[in-house]
Formats: structure tokens, C-alpha cells, sequence
């Protein structure tokens, strides 16, 4: 399935059944993310691993503002809802206005904007909390290891919070990287032909008398 947009003086933009299915998985990462960052602030008794600070030699994990996790999930979340809203552009196969190519191209660059936003929040967040280590190395197998027991919060198991905040990163980043994708194939897949609502431009002075 292709859906040719027509616009932008005579151009066609088509969107392939492929650039489609990379749409689809970009927003399955985008959801991911949230819900391997949601996970991480949970199993953590509620506190956000983003941007916080492991003093481990007095036992404290000092979480940050929960606006540093609710950031992310809310860039991904409008950068869904876009990608979401793309799809009625493409579904049905073909569209023929200006202000459709215009809205379709408009909503993929919104969408890896806010993705791309999300994404480095993520991972400097996570390279902030990583620097707080200052006995052993940040990493998934020292925090499997530590005894978050005697950790303040109480009831604070962040065994699989490195596991979670690297997931979270990981999938912020591919999925940024499928809409880069989508948009510089989108802009490079332009046709120059002429469309045949234009058709009429390309007539002769001569055929034009015969029609009259």
C-alpha cells in the first residue's frame, strides 16, 4: 500500500506499507519506555531515579521531583498521540490535499522532536544518577547485589532499577531513531512526475484552441 500526497507544487510524497509498520513500532517503544520508567519509580518506593543521588555509604537514596519521570512519559505520550493521529492520513490509501501533505510531514517532525526530548532527558537523568556511585561502579549487577533493606526509604527494592532505567533509555532512543527514519524517507521518496490535477499546465496552445 502506498499513500501519495500531493502538494508542495506539483510533488508527491509516498508513504510506503513499510515506513507504516516502523511508524507502528516506533510508538510500541514509545510506550515501553513509559512503562519501563514507571516500573523503576514503583519498585523504588515511589521515588524517581532520574536525576536522583545513592549515598551508599549512609544508606540513603534520595529520589528527585517526580516531574523529572512524568517528563518523559508525557513527551512520549503526545509523540504517541501524533504518530496515532498520522495514521488517519495514511489509512484509506491516498490524499490529495496541500494541507494534508503539510499536516502529515508536520506531524512526523512534532513527533521526533518530542521523542528526541524524551529520550535525552532519560539518558542524562540516568548518566545523574549513575555519577552519584562513588564506592562501586553503576551498574545492573552491583544493584542486584546491594541491600536495599537497610536503604532508606523503607521498602525501597531498586535490585532491577538499572535494568528498568536502561530499557527505558534504550527504547526512548530506537524509537526516535525509526522516526528520524520515517521522516528522511518520507522527504527522500518525493515524486517529481507531474501530477494529473496539473495535467492542464502541460497543453499546447494549439490543443487549448481545439477545446474551445
Amino acid at each position: 500500500m502506498v499513500l501519495n500526497i500531493v502538494g508542495f507544487s506539483s510533488r508527491k510524497y509516498r508513504f510506503h506499507i513499510s515506513e507504516i509498520i516502523l511508524l507502528i513500532i516506533a510508538i510500541v517503544l514509545e510506550i515501553s519506555s513509559c512503562l519501563f520508567l514507571y516500573s523503576s519509580k514503583r519498585l523504588c518506593a515511589g521515588q524517581c531515579l532520574l536525576f536522583a543521588e545513592l549515598f551508599e555509604r549512609k544508606r540513603i537514596l534520595q529520589g528527585s521531583h517526580s516531574g523529572w519521570c512524568f517528563l518523559p512519559v508525557l513527551f512520549n505520550g503526545v509523540a504517541g498521540s501524533s504518530s496515532l493521529f498520522l495514521l488517519r492520513f495514511i489509512r484509506g490509501g491516498k490524499c490529495g490535499s496541500r494541507s494534508s501533505c503539510l499536516k502529515a510531514l508536520f506531524l512526523l517532525s512534532f513527533s521526533s522532536l518530542l521523542t528526541f526530548l524524551a529520550a535525552g532527558a532519560i539518558s542524562h537523568g540516568f548518566h545523574v544518577f549513575c555519577n552519584s556511585f562513588v564506592i562501586n561502579r553503576c551498574s545492573d549487577q552491583h544493584m542486584q547485589q546491594m541491600d536495599w533493606r537497610k536503604f532508606t526509604p523503607k521498602y525501597c527494592d531498586c535490585d532491577n532499577g538499572y535494568f528498568f532505567l536502561q530499557s527505558a533509555e534504550i527504547c526512548a532512543w530506537c524509537a526516535c531513531a525509526l522516526l528520524c527514519v520515517f521522516v528522511f524517507d518520507s522527504c527522500c521518496t518525493i515524486d517529481h512526475r507531474t501530477p494529473s490535477n496539473f495535467s492542464f499546465m502541460t497543453k499546447s496552445p494549439a490543443s487549448r484552441q481545439t477545446n474551445h
